[in-house]
């Protein structure tokens, strides 16, 4: 029984060599009325953001001494909660692995608000470019939280 669908199997797949060239997989035939799917976007490339107006990108300096001073705190909390790479897992219970799993997210979350916070500073430097140094002094917070966060990763 095995090898006689084995067989069978085996004959389909000749047959189907058999049949022609075999599927293009980077797209619709060239007769095809169906366009070529557009090329993805570089995933390194870095979204543009911008600013509305001055003034919108001025709120946003101004609250970001403040949010920044948070997330020091929230990386700090981070670190003595576990390094945030899931030590708390080391033992074999659902609990840690579950504060372990709490503590990857935090650290996550902090992470993607901190490359936000990043890319609208860049933007906030096009919008106002008067507020060159100011705004060099939170990427430099920035950096050094990064950094902070880099050294959490498991």
């Amino acid at each position: 029984m095995f090898r006689s669908g084995l067989l069978l199997l085996l004959s389909v797949l000749l047959a189907g060599c058999a049949s022609g060239p075999w599927p293009r997989l980077a797209g619709p035939p060239p007769h095809s009325p169906v366009p070529a799917p557009a090329p993805m976007r570089s995933m390194t490339a870095k979204p543009v953001f911008a600013f509305p107006d001055a003034q919108t990108a001025r709120r946003f300096l101004d609250s970001l001494p403040e949010r920044i001073a948070g997330w020091e705190k929230d990386l700090a909390e981070l670190a003595r909660s576990g390094q945030g790479t899931g030590e708390a897992a080391a033992g074999n219970t659902g609990q840690d692995w579950a504060g372990a799993e709490v503590l990857r997210s935090r650290r996550h979350r902090l992470e993607v608000a901190v490359t936000e916070a990043e890319l609208k500073l860049d933007a906030a430097r096009r919008a106002l470019p008067a507020e060159e140094l100011r705004i060099a002094r939170l990427q430099a917070r920035l950096a050094r939280l990064k950094a902070a966060l880099v050294a959490l990763a498991p």
